[in-house]
This record gives C-alpha cells, structure tokens and sequence, in this order.
C-alpha cells in the first residue's frame, strides 16, 4: 500500500486499518483508531500520528522526529500497559517497533491528560531519545533508554508512587525536565539513573534520587530542591532555586562541588567519608541549614553574608568566604 500524500489531513478519517506493508508521504489523522497490521514507513521527514488509539503490529520506520498524539488535548496516554485503558495506548512491544527515528515524541505541549507508565518500558536497543508532552504524569512503572540517550519530560506534576526500582534509567544519559508543578515528593522522589539533569523549568519542588555521578547542567526551580545521589554531584551552568536546597551523597566518598549556585533559602550539605570533600559557591548570601560533611566544606557567598540556621558539622577543614566587602 502506497500513499503519496497526507491522510486525514483536511478531514480526519474516523479510523483507519491496513494488513499490507504500508508507506505513507504525509500525516496521518483520525478521530477513532489506527491499526497497522504490517510494517509501515514515512517518506516523510517527522511524520506525525495524530489518533485516539494506535494499534501497531509491524515496525514503524522513518527519519527525524515521529509525533503520536492524541486526537483530543484532554485524551489519557498510557505507556508499558496491556493496552485495554481508556485513551491512547502504546505497549512496550509497540514501542520497541519503532525504528530508524532521531526521537519519538508522544503527546502534545499543553495537553492536560493524564500520562501514566503503566508497566515496563525498555527501549534500551532502540536509538531514539524520546520526549513525554502532556498533563500530569505517574510513574507506576520505569522507563529505560540507550546509552547515552536523552528523556524529555514537558507535562504537568509528576509523581512516582510505586516502589520500582529505577523510575527513570539512561545509563551516561540526560534527564530534561520542563515541568508545570512539583517532581516527585519529599517521601517519594522520583528515582534516576542518569548522568546530566537539566531543568528547563520546574514551577514547584523537585525531589530526586539519582544513582550515577550527576551533572546539573542547568536548573530553574520556583520551589524547593532535593537532590540524593549516590555519586558526585557538580554543575555545568547555574542552578537557580527559589527557596531551599538539600544535597546529599551517599556513596563514600562523594563529593559536592557546586560553583554557580543561585539559591534563595536556607542550604543543607551532607556526605560521608573523610574524602567526601563539598565546595559550594553562591551568588547570594547563604544561610546554612543542619549538614553534615564528612571532608572539607568549602563555602563562598559572591555577595551577602554566611550564616547558620542548624548545626554544621564537618569531618575535616572548614572554609568559609565572603566576596562582596563589608
């Protein structure tokens, strides 16, 4: 089956099924179903899926960018489930079909439904980077990417209830986040395996426990900020928080090394083992929260005071400096 142009473009189809081996040049749009029973390929560069459900049960081949969204802004999106929710559905089996994509995005900026991991999503031997658009989103479940691979997060609050091991997994990978409302929560933070965190944008908390040496590429944060890691932790470019900050390592060890801090509230430092040494760098005053330290503390202030809002203890050297005079 060849198709030279857009389908549904003008008109959305109500449906749409093929069982032959499907080539499209064009969009595809319907306001019910679309069943691929066979391979399907795009001509065209970022092709885009627009339906209310999506079978596939051959390989979805292409180039660029491929777009599956909802027909509705308001529509459910379910991924790793067994396909019977309501909303549009894509297991894990679809998913692993898909092929030959720089990135998959799934779900449209704006949208408020609901997206949900309903069950295990490896795409560790797909190439793509994938990109999750829509309201708020709920890991019940994980999602792994390729070495190296790169999970956009533009939705509403996320949260992750479940006690999965790895909410997230991208081994040398990035976590984006551009997110209306908090992520994770202070008992249940969303659990990460990667190597870069770059907030776009965060309008609430962010509570994260991550386990791979972690860069903070770069962070605007309107509320509070906790980070767990069991590696080290430093930046890239500044991370702006709000109101206050909390990191910890966990593995011996670990350190903290933060030069283009811009936080507002109070700021809390914990790692352990002798070598775990912390250097910090703010560009406002700093008021200093219960922390622990197990090296040296390196605390500089580019402008304001240091202060101390909690005991501070620290296994080795403590260093603290004021930039700005008087």
């Amino acid at each position: 089956i060849n198709i030279g142009g857009a389908v549904g473009g003008t008109t959305p189809l109500a449906s749409l099924t093929t069982n032959g081996t499907t080539t499209i040049n064009g969009n595809v749009t319907t306001t019910g179903t679309q069943t691929y029973n066979n391979n399907l390929s795009f001509n065209n560069p970022d092709p885009q899926i627009t339906a209310g459900e999506l079978n596939l049960n051959g390989t979805v081949s292409g180039t660029g960018n491929l777009v599956v969204q909802p027909e509705t802004t308001t529509s459910a999106i379910e991924l790793g489930g067994n396909n019977q929710s309501a909303g549009l559905n894509l297991t894990e089996a679809e998913l692993q079909l898909i092929d030959g994509f720089d990135s998959v995005t799934i779900g449209r900026s704006g949208d408020t439904g609901t997206i949900n991991i309903a069950g295990v999503v490896d795409l560790t031997e797909n190439n793509f980077d994938l990109n999750l658009r829509g309201g708020p989103l709920t890991f019940n479940n994980g999602i792994a990417l390729r070495d190296n691979g790169t999970l956009t997060l533009n939705t509403g609050s996320i949260t992750s209830p479940a006690l999965t091991d790895r909410d997230i997994a991208i081994n040398n990978g990035t976590l984006v986040l551009d997110v209306s409302g908090d992520v994770g929560e202070l008992l249940s933070p969303l659990v990460t395996d990667v190597s870069q965190l770059d907030v776009e944008n965060v309008s609430g908390n962010l509570f994260l426990e991550n386990f791979q040496n972690l860069d903070l590429v770069k962070a605007n944060i309107t509320g509070n900020l906790a980070i767990t890691n069991n590696g080290n932790i430093t930046d890239s470019g500044t991370i702006n928080v709000g109101e206050s900050s909390t990191f910890t390592t966990t593995a011996n060890d670990a350190t903290i090394t933060l030069d283009q801090l811009f936080a507002i509230g109070l700021i809390s430092l914990n790692t352990t083992g002798s070598n775990a040494n912390v250097t910090v760098t703010n560009a406002t005053a700093i008021d200093l929260a219960t922390s622990n330290v197990g090296g040296n503390l390196n605390v500089t202030a580019t402008t304001g005071t240091i202060t101390d809002s909690g005991l501070v203890t620290v296994g080795g050297n403590g260093n603290f400096t004021t930039d700005e005079n008087d």
